[in-house]
């Protein structure tokens, strides 16, 4: 049994933290609505990113990397008639999260 599935059998909370790849980074900054309570560079973007998983990580809390497409994210956005703000990334790294079962459905 993989350690993502244990998890979610288990019912322990599973954090999906989205990730973006330096190629990935200009689509978002271009493509936020929220673009300035995104970070400026990558790599300042990725020093957040280490930060919270450390924070996650020494609160206890187990989490799963979610790389994220940002053209995939800009589609459900559209399909769903929504802005892409940080609710919607936080959506849409949530419905990563259980894709890749990591997480359980509130439905």
């Amino acid at each position: 049994m993989s350690e993502k599935r244990s998890h979610a059998e288990s019912g322990d909370p599973l954090f999906g933290i989205a990730y973006y790849s330096r190629a990935q980074w200009p689509k978002l900054l271009t493509a936020a609505a929220d673009r300035e309570v995104l970070e400026d560079t990558y790599d300042e973007w990725v020093a957040f990113y280490n930060s919270t998983v450390s924070k996650l990580g020494a609160a206890g809390g187990k989490w799963v990397r979610v790389p994220i497409d940002v053209d995939e994210l800009v589609a459900w956005c559209v399909q769903q008639g929504r802005t892409l703000n940080g609710a919607a990334r936080a959506e849409f790294t949530a419905l990563k999260t259980r894709e890749l079962g990591g997480g359980k459905s509130e439905a």
